[in-house]
């Protein structure tokens, strides 16, 4: 998950990430999140991550996700991906 968050800050891509946080399984890792944030050590971007708490919401967040990013956006920088 760390490393899909760090290639969209990067530009590798614009995918939608998304935590499935059910049972509250994710809450220790975005709570850390938000508190590295308001340290200011995530200064470079903020997280762009959607969480969905429960199984009937995760196709509906990512659809609506998706909706928002063009087919080229989904792929990512040229030059950085075949870096890759």
């Amino acid at each position: 998950m760390v490393e899909q968050l760090t290639w969209a800050q990067l530009g590798r891509h614009k995918k939608p990430i998304l935590f499935a946080n059910i049972g509250g399984f994710w809450d220790p890792l975005i709570t850390m999140f938000d508190h590295m944030l308001r340290l200011g050590f995530l200064e470079y971007r903020p997280l762009e991550y959607l969480v969905a708490d429960n199984m009937e919401d995760i196709l509906p967040t990512l659809t609506a996700a998706v909706a928002k990013v063009s087919e080229a956006e989904k792929v990512g920088e040229i030059e950085r991906v075949e870096r890759l």
